[in-house]
């Protein structure tokens, strides 16, 4: 009996560490830190790397935080002649989680068309990773109505953005008494190692870092409330809903790129999207799952570079990985 309880706990949070993607914390000295004051209790924490004049603004998944980029960092910044911006969203990393109930994704949209226009990063590549490339989805399909040229391209990454239903353990993860129990049963240093080896990543050499990261996310009882509040809008306060039944068309080169077993978003969900964004490229990265950028980043890297250098004309902005 006592094992059963504390194991179902358990398995809610791989789940759901499932649907936010693992992350490791690798040699922060090329990303400067830095805040931007959203509001009077909204600071929004990022940091910043790179030399080069063209903006590439990362937003990470539900439930993690810039770090969860690193994995992919020497290989963009290797391609990349360009300034990375890695954002943490609302109630994410060390942006405020302030007990408001504004936890939206047009929250988060209107947060980072805020941090484009203080920074003015015009004419910006985002990419985001699941939850992260919602964001970056509903920000491109606003710019293209009311100020073009702010997008200039777009590349999602596991991204939920047609009507789709999640595991059953995975949607549940949102709801308040669930993750008090998780909480109160567990360690974070537990929760992570239990979610990182359960995701079964191919990069092992990271795992360790992966845990230090989620365990010092997850020991902030503020952050976890926020994550999943932002996951209580997302899916029950009309956030997927809204987005799915917009038009998807970018009018920015889009490439979209899939895990092949993801069982979170999904190949299929992908493909749906895909064909709703004219002119879209979909790419899936064989033996990974619903994090490819931080699994085998070696296998992404090359796809991001094929698309920027055949997407975009303006100037040799990209090199060879």
């Amino acid at each position: 009996m006592q094992l059963a309880l504390f194991t179902r706990p358990l398995t809610i949070v791989v789940c759901y560490m499932a649907f936010s993607g693992a992350c490791y914390s690798a040699d922060q000295q090329l990303f400067e830190p830095h805040s931007f004051e959203y509001s009077g209790s909204v600071k929004v924490a990022y940091d910043a790397g790179g030399t080069g004049e063209m903006p590439v603004v990362l937003l990470h998944s539900l439930g993690s935080a810039k770090e969860s980029w690193d994995p992919l960092m020497p290989g963009l910044l290797s391609i990349c002649k360009c300034r990375i911006y890695r954002v943490d969203l609302r109630g994410h990393g060390g942006t405020s989680a302030p007990d408001d109930h504004r936890y939206s994704l047009r929250e988060n949209v209107a947060i980072v068309r805020a941090f484009m226009a203080d920074r003015k990063l015009h004419g910006a590549i985002l990419i985001g990773h699941s939850y992260g490339g919602a964001v970056a989805l509903d920000i491109a399909l606003d710019a293209k109505n009311e100020d073009a040229g702010l997008v200039r391209g777009l590349i999602l990454i596991g991204t939920p953005g047609v009507l789709q239903r999640f595991p059953f353990i995975v949607a549940h993860h949102r709801y308040e008494g669930y993750g008090k129990v998780v909480d109160h049963l567990t360690t974070p240093k537990v929760r992570a190692w239990v979610a990182v080896h359960a995701g079964n990543y191919g990069n092992s050499g990271g795992v360790r870092h992966r845990v230090e990261l989620y365990a010092r996310l997850w020991s902030d009882p503020a952050r976890s409330r926020a994550s999943r509040e932002t996951a209580r809008e997302f899916l029950d306060g009309g956030g997927l809903e809204e987005l799915a039944s917009r038009n998807h068309d970018t009018s920015v080169p889009t490439l979209l790129i899939a895990g092949e077993h993801d069982h979170l978003v999904g190949v299929k969900r992908m493909r749906q999207l895909a064909r709703s964004i004219g002119g879209s490229k979909l790419s899936i990265i064989p033996k990974t799952g619903h994090a490819p950028h931080e699994d085998m980043p070696e296998s992404v890297v090359p796809v991001i570079s094929d698309f920027l250098n055949t997407g975009f004309v303006a100037g040799p902005v990209w090199g060879e990985p």
